[in-house]
């Protein structure tokens, strides 16, 4: 096994561990290196530009968002407790990053004045966020693909 740290913002690194199969010998590095049992690659510059750039690519695109919050995930919801009290009836979403949880975004969202803030985690995955399962390219499909989501776990989805 290999370790890559990689660092995904200020204070916040991941480790990712790195299965080396096809090894020569011992001390030499295998010619296979899967991550997370899904990601395969052929050495490690390999894994360095699609996997950790390719990924902190997308940190990038996460944090740069209009709907990204920089502070903790306590400010993020009394950022949206008081957008939600300024507009009782709208309801509201933000991204704050998750330092316990490193490669992870905390989507932060409250359902208008009355409602509590509630949260559901985006991984970062290569060229690619998660959320609940789902792969999305961008932050427009992300944002998009939460709203259908939301919509059908509130039941307020259109037929």
């Amino acid at each position: 096994h290999l370790a890559v740290t990689w660092k995904v913002s200020e204070n916040v690194f991941q480790h990712i561990d790195v299965l080396e199969l096809d090894k020569e010998n011992e001390f030499s590095v295998g010619r296979t290196l899967k991550v997370g049992g899904k990601y395969t690659y052929s050495d490690l510059d390999e894994l360095i530009v699609l996997h950790v750039k390719a990924m902190a690519k997308k940190v990038d695109e996460i944090m740069t968002d209009e709907r990204f919050q920089k502070g903790s995930r306590e400010a993020t919801n009394e950022w949206l407790n008081a957008y939600t009290e300024a507009n009782p009836i709208r309801s509201m979403y933000a991204f704050c990053i998750n330092p316990k949880y490193p490669g992870y975004f905390d989507l932060c969202f409250k359902a208008g004045a009355s409602a509590k803030v509630a949260a559901w985690p985006v991984k970062v995955i290569p060229n690619a966020f998660e959320l609940q399962r789902h792969p999305y390219p961008d932050m427009r499909a992300l944002k998009n693909g939460f709203k259908l989501l939301f919509s059908k776990a509130s039941g307020v989805a259109k037929r």
